[in-house]
């Protein structure tokens, strides 16, 4: 797929704890003909995987938007070149912007389709290979 040829495979990173959203997420990662690693925040926050490298960021953020987003954003700093697709539920404009303002790329809502999880994975994708050229 032209779309994804830039980027090392072994890049993406899939933090999802909610697993209808992550089984449909690396499905569509499957179907772009993509590799990647499923890991979980306690992994990072704990500093098995920080020193590995990840050029896109699949984030599951909290479901309940009162809670606070810090611990979620914080690893970010693990991965400052990442392009970050951040998975949410149903949010506020204003949290959606906090969101995006502290760094998500791109923020995909709960429940989605897998063809809405391709596509959004795929949007990205191209922004990073406009950004290489």
């Amino acid at each position: 797929m032209p779309e994804t040829h830039f980027l090392k495979t072994s890049d993406i990173l899939v933090v999802e704890p909610d697993w209808p959203s992550c089984a449909k997420i690396c499905e569509s990662l499957h179907t772009l003909g993509l590799s990647f690693r499923v890991t979980t925040m306690g992994d990072i926050l704990m500093n098995s995987m920080a020193h590995q490298t990840a050029g896109l960021l699949i984030l599951g953020l909290p479901v309940d938007p009162n809670h606070s987003f810090q611990q979620h954003l914080g690893l970010l700093a693990h991965y400052p070149s990442a392009l970050t697709l951040g998975v949410t539920s149903d949010l506020m404009s204003d949290h959606r912007a906090h969101l995006i303002k502290s760094g998500i790329d791109f923020l995909l809502s709960r429940p989605f389709t897998t063809d809405e999880s391709t596509a959004s994975i795929q949007a990205l994708l191209r922004r990073q290979r406009r950004s290489n050229d």
